[in-house]
């Protein structure tokens, strides 16, 4: 009994002590200041997520990245569904290649189609003073060269037929200064704040991770010949497939980037420009069993790497169970549906828009939420200064007047017979609106 008392106590002391031990070693590292070699190492034009704090690159479109929880995080795929025309779409994949070029990022264009030079061609201006790299007109050793033709942008481009800048928009009604400004219906909405249609901060950023650009100017020379931009054509006619060829030159390209490599700094862009048309199948008779194939390859490639990836795909013109297979494979899904040749193109209630902004995936990766918008009811608006997207607010159906027409009150209740009273359940009327 007395030995078995001994060892009790001997045991408390000893787990009294390892206990006295643990917090005191506790209290003290919390002190300590973290090494370098814990500290998480920065990438040229990246932010922390505020949801989950990983690492976020810029698509270009700041109300995207606020759609997204911050930008599109390293080692996701995206998909943007196209539009009908694909006007809009390709002026959201010019944007993510050109925040690519000013961030400083390895931007890999990848296409079958033979029409890498015209993407390049029609790329936007950037507007925006600062780069994620310094031009050699920007070196501070360098003395104020002349002005050159290199560093200034080519004259204006036309657009697109059938594009138009949503600032550039004829106004059907003119403005009409004796008019007062009260309401003169709904005068109770006077009070009340006017409703904001903007998604996030709309203020412009005054930081350098999404930058402005200018799509009625090329891009200038100096830019477009800093050397991040770097072509993948693939060849249709080739032995292998254009996926297996895809897939090879991607991981030579992307092995400066991996994840174990301390030395990297920057972040590489991948572009796969009409994704699943005629020309990525055309040696395979399983369309779409070679493109998953090439889509789970791709993700698993993607994860290891400092890397994003964007698919631009033309939805509308493949099958909904091959569409419905491939938005499975990727973390995040938004499709664009433009008014053009649609029965929404002439009408006035959607006026200041120019499609539907469908946003069907959202990204989680190592995460177990993802973010939330506000609302699933979006419209897009292509400007000349960039791509927005809005929550879809859509006035009152007002008639041409602002007060309707008072009719006869006494012919409405005007008895039908001498025994009915004149309460009718069912009283004659004129518009079937009227109560």
């Amino acid at each position: 009994k007395l030995h078995s008392t001994s060892t009790l106590l001997l045991t408390t002391a000893v787990a009294r002590q390892l206990r006295r031990q643990v917090c005191y070693h506790y209290s003290m590292s919390s002190f300590v200041k973290r090494s370098s070699s814990t500290a998480k190492a920065t990438l040229k034009g990246t932010q922390p997520a505020l949801l989950h704090g990983d690492l976020r690159v810029s698509t270009g479109v700041a109300t995207l990245d606020h759609l997204l929880g911050g930008g599109l995080g390293l080692g996701q795929l995206f998909l943007l569904g196209q539009d009908d025309f694909n006007h809009y779409a390709a002026a959201m994949t010019k944007y993510f290649v050109a925040e690519g070029i000013a961030a400083g990022h390895d931007v890999f264009l990848v296409s079958p189609e033979g029409s890498l030079a015209r993407t390049i061609k029609e790329l936007p201006c950037i507007v925006s003073s600062h780069r994620g790299w310094q031009r050699p007109d920007q070196l501070p050793s360098a003395a104020a060269p002349a002005p050159t033709t290199a560093s200034t942008p080519s004259p204006t481009t036309p657009k697109k037929r059938g594009v138009r800048f949503a600032d550039e928009a004829p106004s059907t009604q003119q403005p009409d200064t004796n008019q007062d400004d009260n309401m003169t219906i709904a005068w109770r909405y006077q009070t009340m704040a006017p409703v904001d249609s903007a998604l996030g901060n709309s203020a412009p950023r005054k930081d350098k991770y999404c930058h402005t650009f200018d799509l009625g100017k090329p891009l200038g020379r100096q830019d477009r010949d800093s050397g991040y931009l770097k072509p993948m054509p693939l060849d249709p006619d080739a032995a292998e497939t254009v996926c297996d060829q895809a897939m090879i030159q991607l991981q030579q390209a992307l092995s400066p980037f991996h994840r174990s490599n301390k030395s990297c700094s920057s972040v590489a862009r991948v572009l796969l420009d009409n994704f699943g048309s005629y020309l990525w199948s055309v040696q395979s008779n399983r369309t779409s069993t070679e493109l998953c194939r090439f889509l789970l390859r791709l993700r698993a490639l993607l994860r290891e790497h400092h890397a994003v990836c964007m698919l631009s795909t033309p939805t509308h013109a493949m099958p909904s169970s091959d569409v419905a297979r491939l938005e499975l494979l990727c973390d995040a899904v938004v499709k664009l549906d433009s008014f053009q040749a649609s029965v929404h193109e002439h009408d006035p209630a959607l006026q200041d828009y120019h499609g539907f902004f469908r946003l069907k995936t959202l990204p989680r990766v190592n995460a177990l939420t993802r973010p939330l918008p506000e609302t699933y009811d979006l419209a897009f608006k292509l400007k000349r200064k960039g791509l927005v997207i809005e929550m879809l607010h859509l006035p009152p159906e007002l008639g041409e007047t602002a007060a309707r027409p008072q009719e006869d009150v006494t012919e409405r209740i005007k008895p039908k017979s001498k025994g009915k009273p004149l309460c009718q359940p069912n009283p004659t009327k004129q518009n079937p609106l009227d109560f």
